[in-house]
């Protein structure tokens, strides 16, 4: 039975993980917003953001895009 909540938990959280990377390149910051919390830390190439508005903040300015080959 633990490995059927882990796969549901692993599918949830793909489709999340993907739904907020979907509204990022449509630029739907609204709808991005909604799926991170208000810690949310980021640590990336282009530096490191704490805070999910501080996040979204930047995103808005960059906006930049993920590409499809991101895959789980």
């Amino acid at each position: 039975m633990t490995n059927d909540i882990s796969s549901a938990t692993t599918i949830n959280a793909k489709e999340i993980v993907m739904s907020l990377i979907k509204a990022l390149n449509e630029e739907d910051f609204k709808t991005a917003r909604k799926y991170v919390s208000d810690d949310f830390s980021f640590a990336g190439v282009l530096g490191s953001r704490d805070g999910g508005d501080v996040y979204f903040d930047d995103m808005k300015k960059m906006k930049l895009k993920y590409d499809d080959w991101i895959s789980f």
